[in-house]
């Protein structure tokens, strides 16, 4: 479906520039679109690969350790049923972090993982939903992709926006958390209903 969205976009330009007679600008910009896409490319992996790096040493000096205690009693309290399973709790631990530090290619593996072991445990579809949740929301303390991309196209301040994503992610998280614990209890409040009518 993608494929056949992008073909129209681009026969329609090609359609129009020809009936506009702008085939040169339309040439143009074809250029340097593919100057800014490179540039874009390069700036993020630079990025990415900054970040990946202070991950790992992260890693290795023990400090997600620390990181991965701070998070657990919150953890706990999204997932009671994972409180004493930490193979559970670690890796997603290790994708909120991940998703922290902007490093969502990072946190993939791990949020792979911890999905594998919920589904081993028979987990309940709340759980999952709060993970996915968390994923959809992905707070990040610095979005390498959006800051990157404002200071390409010219923003004399990429940073602003900083605190308005801050805040637009941790309501929505908190509002999709909330709203998945409302209905989830009335389906456990249903389905016990169900079981006593039929006692």
């Amino acid at each position: 479906m993608i494929g056949i969205v992008w073909a129209f976009m681009i026969i329609s330009s090609v359609v129009c520039a020809i009936c506009t007679q702008r085939i040169d600008e339309l040439c143009n910009s074809i250029i340097e679109g593919s100057k800014q896409s490179i540039s874009i490319v390069i700036m993020i992996s630079g990025a990415i690969i900054f970040w990946s790096g202070i991950m790992k040493i992260a890693q290795d000096g023990k400090f997600t350790n620390f990181v991965i205690k701070i998070f657990f009693p919150i953890l706990k309290l999204l997932f009671p049923e994972y409180s004493h399973q930490k193979e559970i709790l670690n890796p997603i631990c290790i994708n909120i972090i991940s998703n922290l530090l902007g490093l969502s290619n990072a946190a993939t593996p791990s949020g792979i993982k911890a999905m594998k072991k919920m589904n081993k445990n028979n987990s309940m579809n709340s759980n999952i939903m709060k993970f996915l949740l968390i994923n959809i929301s992905c707070i990040q303390l610095s979005p390498n992709f959006l800051i990157i991309s404002r200071k390409t196209f010219g923003s004399h301040n990429p940073y602003e926006i900083l605190p308005k994503i801050w805040i637009c992610s941790l309501v929505s998280l908190i509002v999709g958390i909330s709203l998945i614990n409302i209905f989830s209890n009335k389906v456990k409040t249903i389905r016990i209903n169900k079981k006593c009518l039929k006692v």
